[in-house]
C-alpha cells in the first residue's frame, strides 16, 4: 500500500483550518508541537520547495495554497509554477497542468553550457545544433553557425510545439560564441 493511501492529500477543509493564506506561504493557524500559531512555514524540501507536514504526509506549499483556494486538485494533474520561481505561490502564477504541460515549463538544465534551453554545441558539425522534445517525441530544428540564429529557430518553435508553456529560460549575457 503506498504512503498516499495510508494518508491521503488533505481536504481542503482540513487546509483552511489549518492554516492562513499569506500569498506565498501559509501561516498556522493551530498550535502543533514545535510550532506556534502564526508561525509563517519557512521549511524547504530538498528540491528548494516550500513544504509542511500535515496528518503525517510531506505536502508543498504550492500544492496547499491551490487547495485552500480552489479545492481538490484532480487525479492526474500537477500545480505548476508559470514564471518558473518554486517560491513564488501568488494565485497569478499557479496553474493546473498535465506533467507533460509541467516539463514544458521546465527551466534551463544547470549543465547546459550554451544558456539557451533545447540548444547544444555539436562538436562534429562544430555547430550549434537546436532540437525540442514533446511528449517524448524529439523534433530536431536544425544546425546553426551562430547562437544568436539558433536561439530564434527555439524560440519560434518553442512557441509553436509549447504553446502557452514555452519556457526560454535563457542565461544573461550569452554570446553567439561557442564553448
Amino acid at each position: 500500500m503506498s504512503s498516499s493511501k495510508r494518508n491521503p492529500e488533505p481536504s481542503q477543509a482540513e487546509l483552511l483550518t489549518a492554516f492562513q493564506d499569506v500569498g506565498n506561504t501559509v501561516r498556522w493557524k493551530v498550535r502543533k508541537k514545535g510550532v506556534r500559531i502564526g508561525h509563517e512555514v519557512s521549511c524547504r524540501d530538498g528540491r528548494g520547495y516550500l513544504t509542511v507536514t500535515v496528518n503525517g504526509r510531506g505536502i508543498n506549499v504550492h500544492r496547499v495554497l491551490w487547495i485552500m483556494r480552489n479545492g481538490p486538485i484532480p487525479q492526474g494533474m500537477q500545480v505548476d509554477h508559470i514564471d518558473g520561481d518554486q517560491l513564488n505561490n501568488l494565485p497569478k502564477n499557479l496553474r493546473l497542468v498535465t506533467s507533460a504541460g509541467n516539463n514544458r515549463n521546465r527551466r534551463r538544465q544547470r549543465n547546459n553550457t550554451s544558456g539557451v534551453k533545447g540548444v547544444t554545441w555539436n562538436k562534429a558539425c562544430g555547430k550549434w545544433q537546436a532540437q525540442i522534445e514533446v511528449d517524448l517525441k524529439a523534433y530536431y530544428i536544425g544546425l546553426f553557425d551562430d547562437l544568436d540564429d539558433a536561439r530564434a529557430a527555439i524560440v519560434a518553435a518553442r512557441e509553436v510545439l509549447h504553446g502557452e508553456h514555452a519556457n526560454h529560460a535563457f542565461l544573461q549575457g550569452s554570446g553567439g560564441d561557442r564553448p
